[in-house]
């Protein structure tokens, strides 16, 4: 949908132009946020929909546009800010949709959220804001159905034996890499590498090379004397020459 928003400002409290008794949402705060040129007058907006909140909007172009954003500086009777227009229009496309209060997940058909029941970080003192709240309406907190709890203390096991098999698959990576650069290290020292050479050498995991030259660039004459050294050896090589 698109919202229309009209700014406002600089202008006193009593100015006839200063907007009063508003239904929009209030977000009035100490601020030197101006209009600038392009915002003067009235503009149109496409709402993504993607992520609502109760009292702003995300735009397709990028802006986060309060129902009524109210700026005040250097006092409390100097305002400038902007207003939704259509709000009762903005209200009800919202009214459309039921916002998870944990994890912020939004569908348009409510009940209990399912997208983050597997959270290790859900406790059951929060376990109350799984239930999906149309926007707009108060949260309340209603007891946590049978059905419900059951599958988050199944869907958390399930995230806790995840957790540790990634764990596992870290370690036994790291171990890995470590016995690549000792078997290296080996290496280099039998094919008569010196140890300046070699602390100016870097395994790149990330692609499994071994690059010489990565603290200070070597001569081109040098980096062809470690690559005879290093000819029939099992690794991949690079260098970074001056």
């Amino acid at each position: 949908m698109k919202i229309i928003v009209k700014y406002y400002g600089p202008v006193t409290v009593t100015d006839p132009d200063y907007p009063k008794d508003l239904p929009n949402k209030h977000f009035n705060v100490w601020g030197d946020n101006r209009p600038t040129f392009e915002q003067q007058g009235t503009h149109e907006y496409e709402v993504d929909s993607k992520h609502l909140f109760d009292d702003q909007v995300n735009t397709t172009c990028g802006k986060r546009i309060h129902d009524w954003a109210d700026y005040m500086s250097p006092n409390r009777h100097m305002r400038w800010g902007h207003y939704v227009v259509n709000i009762d229009e903005l209200n009800k496309f919202r009214h459309q949709y039921f916002k998870c209060g944990y994890c912020g997940n939004m569908d348009q058909t409510g009940g209990w959220c399912q997208k983050c029941r597997g959270s290790e970080f859900l406790t059951p003192d929060v376990h109350h804001l799984l239930h999906m709240v149309r926007l707009g309406d108060k949260r309340e907190k209603l007891p946590i159905p049978d059905d419900v709890l059951g599958t988050i203390h199944h869907d958390q096991k399930a995230t806790d034996a995840r957790k540790l098999k990634r764990k596992r698959l870290q370690i036994l990576a790291e171990i890995e890499k470590k016995e690549t650069d000792l078997l290296f290290h080996d290496i280099v020292i039998k094919r008569g590498l010196t140890f300046a050479q070699i602390s100016n050498c870097i395994h790149y995991s990330h692609k499994d090379k071994f690059c010489f030259g990565w603290k200070t660039p070597v001569s081109v004459e040098e980096a062809d004397i470690i690559a005879k050294a290093m000819e029939g050896t099992p690794f991949e090589l690079e260098f970074v020459t001056v």
